[in-house]
């Protein structure tokens, strides 16, 4: 992984690389791919506790200094205020959206956590939003963007864009050639809707496809894999409810700051099955329980399950450590941490 770029230099990159006679949508879309391609969402806020995060998010409306603006980790206050500079030094007019307020520079208006993203007005007066945090990890793998003017409840000043209208758009700033450039269609040639493959099959077919793998290692940081992968599962494996994701990281030198890795569980019938993202193979891999109660049991990892697993997560737990406990010698835990 390269050095991280300031703000300053990715503005120079802006200036430098867009294409000529971009509009004001084709122009802020540009700018938030820019932007996307450098950063990565903050893994220290994703896996904090509510109050920390809102600790985090507060000092960030309160002041982002120049040593945070130019971390490679954000959040969606940093990436809307970064974005907000830029545009507007390159002539666009732009505002902030939270659920539901628009505003042009007021942040208290927005509740500590809420979700604010940047949005431009148009000459003729539409409001077009450029949410750079939820569509990282789809600008940076050559996914459909799903946040760029686009409408969220309660949000009815803005403006939408048809497919056919972004499609234009990406084609104008370079992302793709056509259509067929969305990493979409590597997906959807895996037909991981087919009833006739079990679960534990559509899961092998996703995390060993070499194009599919290939753009996740374009990813910077373990959180904005586990969010790929989270969203891939969601969206083209049916009846993934008894799939789960967990982050996880080591205990060992936790001074210098978490690395986490990626665990999924597959949970049929009381029994769990398991995949690891790993450094050095590049891709996720199969592991086995034991494996699994090894990290836990020697207190190497520590797996955090996000809210909405944590009973799930504890059931897991008391299901594998009713296995008889492996020796952990060999394997480097290092292998297997991200970012």
């Amino acid at each position: 992984m390269g050095k991280t770029k300031s703000k300053e230099q990715i503005y120079n990159e802006i200036i430098e690389e867009m294409p000529d006679d971009l509009n004001e949508i084709e122009t802020s879309a540009f700018i938030m791919y820019k932007i996307a391609k450098e950063r990565s969402f903050s893994s220290r806020y994703y896996w904090a506790d509510k109050e920390t995060r809102d600790n985090i998010y507060q000092s960030c409306v309160n002041k982002v200094t120049k040593k945070r603006e130019n971390k490679r980790q954000l959040i969606c206050v940093t990436a809307t205020k970064m974005y907000k500079e830029i545009a507007q030094r390159l002539g666009l007019d732009v505002y902030i959206i939270g659920d539901i307020k628009l505003t042009k520079n007021d942040y208290s208006v927005f509740k500590p956590g809420e979700h604010i993203s940047p949005v431009i007005r148009t000459k003729n007066g539409e409001y077009i939003k450029a949410d750079i945090e939820w569509d990282l990890e789809n600008i940076q793998t050559g996914r459909r963007w799903i946040k760029f003017g686009t409408v969220d409840e309660n949000q009815d000043i803005l403006k939408t864009l048809s497919q056919e209208e972004l499609d234009n758009v990406m084609k104008k700033i370079g992302y793709i050639n056509s259509k067929e450039d969305y990493l979409e269609n590597a997906f959807e040639k895996l037909n991981l809707d087919s009833p006739m493959l079990s679960l534990e099959e559509k899961l092998n077919k996703l995390f060993s496809d070499k194009e599919i793998t290939e753009h996740v290692l374009k990813l910077k940081s373990g959180i904005d894999i586990f969010r790929f992968y989270r969203r891939a599962i969601k969206e083209y494996i049916p009846d993934s409810d008894s799939i789960a994701l967990y982050g996880g990281y080591s205990q060992k030198n936790i001074k210098k700051g978490k690395k986490y890795t990626i665990l999924v569980d597959l949970e049929e019938n009381n029994k769990d099955k398991f995949w690891i993202w790993s450094n050095r193979k590049h891709q996720m891999q199969r592991i086995s329980n034991e494996f699994v109660t090894s990290f836990i049991d020697s207190s190497l990892v520590k797996i955090v399950p996000g809210k909405k697993y944590i009973e799930r997560c504890k059931n897991m737990l008391n299901r594998i450590h009713s296995i008889n406990r492996a020796v952990f010698a060999n394997e480097s835990l290092d292998e297997f941490l991200c970012r």
